[in-house]
Formats: structure tokens, C-alpha cells, sequence
């Protein structure tokens, strides 16, 4: 059993959708530090959501970052109990719903050697457990590529700073899973090296290219047929309201995308299931970012829309679809 990490306690606070959450109504004495928050994805019939865990702390500091700020620790034993708990509640509620995804986020996930080991130890649990309780049928499962078919996914949603440096301990960890496969979604911070070291918060340029590299091995390991499925998303960029701009000035960013990352992006169009591979996701201020927002004008790097105004905030959308789709 490894050590205690870092989770933000109350996640559902932020993300839980009030009205279907089952373990909102119910009087727990855990709930208000519970580190499984509900996301509700779909909430009428057939309705679908996520349990996601939050991990606490980053090597980042991306001035846009939507974390709330609640660390607790717990082992990976109890924390696989509140996983177990929330399934259960799902299960024999009369909520009807498919849980689509368990979403580890944070912070960031891939953070060090003991937070990998750590998450590496829950893994192992929860793949055991699948096998053992039938609270996890309303867990759906893949139904392609064929070496996810019929696997329980689990998105690790991550910057991939570090995540090249522990991989082979991941994919070594993953091949003695029976139940799981994993996506790993490299959230990009911006389209060149400039774009990243202002939204990365002041980390040098150049770690821009340790992102590409990351996707790059991944994209590796899952030709070879590990079960295993990579995602690029492009950060937080455009709303109806804000476009990223260069701080003092009113240069648009992500129009100059880099050689690597359109290289990056066209390999991740060409593989299985292209509609998935690559998405941008719109900035979005939600009520609980509002210092963020602040913040944000403060430093001079949103300004009033021009190329994202005719984008829905709120909504995934393909790269296809914005003007990034030329490049």
C-alpha cells in the first residue's frame, strides 16, 4: 500500500449535477469530503454521467485553471471504498443511469513517483474488484477499438510533463489489468512555445515540445496493441465572450500553430475513431471562477471574441470545426 496523496475533498460542490446526484440526497457523513464527484453528462433518458477524482497540486500554474482547492489525504484503500460506495449508490438507485467514465483529473495526476505508484496501487483494486461486484454493470464498457472491447475506461487527464518519464511503469502496471483500459487526454497549453509558457503560468517554452513527445510515445504503445487510447485536447481557448491573447498586447493566440503540433495533430486525425483524437474545449468562466476571471483580465491575456465568437462556451468541440481546422 502506497502513501497518502492529495485529493480535493467536496469536488461535487463544483461538478456534480444537484438534481440527480443520489449521494447528494442521501445523509452521508462523509459527503462534504468525499473525493468522487459526479459529472452529470447526459440527463435525460437514457442519462449518463462520470465519477471523477481530483488530485491536488500541479506542476503548472495556468492562470485560467478551474481546481478547486480542498486537499485532504487519503491511501488508495480508502479511497477505492469511496469508489466502491458511489457505485453502489448508483447501482441501486432509481436514477437509471450508465457511468460512462471514471475521470482522474486534479491538479495533475502524473505528478511524481509516489503519486504514480500510488495511483498504479488503485488501479489494481478497482481492476480486482470489477470481477467481484455487480454494482459495476451500470460501469459501460468499450465497445472498440478491439483491444479496449469490453474494458471499463478510465480517463487520466494529464499536462504530460512527467508522464514520459514513468510510462513504462504505467504500460508495465496496465498489462496485468483485466478490466481497464486507460485514455490518456494531454491537455496542450497552446499551439507553440510562446503560447505555452504564458498559459503554462512562466514555465520555459521549451517544455511545449515534452507535450508533443508524450503524445507521440503514446501514440506508440497503442499501435502496438496495448489497451491504451490517446487524446489531445487544446487546452481552454475560445468562448463567445474571451479570445487568449499575448499579454499588452491584442495578438491572438493559437494563430500560428507550431510544425510539431500540427504534425501531432494530423497523426492523431489518422488513427481509429479521428472524431475523438484531437478537441478543443472552449474557455468558460463558471460562478466559482470569478477571481480566476479577474485575474485573468488582470494579466492581460483574454480580450473581448473575435475568432472564437460564433463557439458555444460550455461545449467540446472538433478541431475541425474552429479555424485551427486549416492549419
Amino acid at each position: 500500500m502506497y502513501n497518502e496523496q492529495l485529493y480535493n475533498s467536496g469536488v461535487e460542490e463544483v461538478f456534480s449535477n444537484f438534481a440527480k446526484d443520489p449521494c447528494l440526497k442521501k445523509d452521508c457523513r462523509h459527503k462534504d469530503k468525499c473525493p468522487v464527484g459526479f459529472t452529470c453528462i447526459r440527463a435525460l433518458p437514457p442519462r449518463s454521467g462520470e465519477f471523477r477524482l481530483d488530485f491536488h497540486g500541479c506542476n503548472l500554474r495556468c492562470p485560467f485553471c478551474w481546481t478547486i482547492n480542498k486537499p485532504h489525504p487519503w491511501n488508495s484503500e480508502e479511497v477505492h471504498q469511496y469508489i466502491k460506495c458511489r457505485f453502489r449508490e448508483y447501482y441501486f438507485s432509481n436514477l437509471d443511469a450508465s457511468i460512462t467514465y471514471l475521470r482522474i483529473t486534479g491538479g495533475e495526476p502524473i505528478l511524481n513517483e509516489k503519486r504514480v505508484h500510488h495511483l498504479l496501487d488503485l488501479l489494481g483494486l478497482i481492476d480486482q474488484d470489477i470481477s467481484q461486484s455487480k454494482s459495476y454493470n451500470i460501469w459501460k464498457t468499450r465497445k472498440s477499438p478491439q483491444n479496449l472491447i469490453g474494458r471499463k475506461n478510465v480517463k487520466v487527464q494529464t499536462n504530460g510533463i512527467m508522464l514520459r518519464d514513468f510510462l513504462g511503469t504505467l504500460i508495465n502496471k496496465l498489462m496485468n489489468l483485466r478490466n481497464i483500459s486507460l485514455t490518456f487526454e494531454v491537455s496542450l497549453k497552446g499551439t507553440n512555445p510562446n503560447e505555452f509558457e504564458v498559459l503554462s503560468g512562466g514555465l520555459r517554452g521549451e517544455k511545449f515540445f515534452e507535450q508533443i513527445h508524450t503524445i507521440k510515445e503514446l501514440i506508440k504503445y497503442e499501435n502496438q496493441g496495448y489497451p491504451i487510447f490517446v487524446r489531445g485536447i487544446l487546452g481552454i481557448f475560445h468562448s463567445e465572450q474571451y479570445d487568449l491573447v499575448f499579454p499588452n498586447s491584442n495578438e491572438r493566440m493559437m494563430l500560428n500553430p507550431s510544425a510539431e503540433f500540427i504534425e501531432i495533430v494530423n497523426e492523431l486525425r489518422t488513427m481509429h475513431r479521428p472524431q475523438e483524437r484531437v478537441y478543443v474545449e472552449p474557455l468558460r468562466f463558471t460562478d466559482q471562477m470569478r477571481e480566476t476571471e479577474e485575474d485573468c483580465k488582470n494579466r492581460e491575456i483574454i480580450a473581448k471574441s473575435e475568432v472564437g465568437k460564433n463557439i458555444k462556451s460550455g461545449k467540446k468541440i472538433s478541431i475541425n470545426k474552429t479555424y485551427l481546422g486549416r492549419s
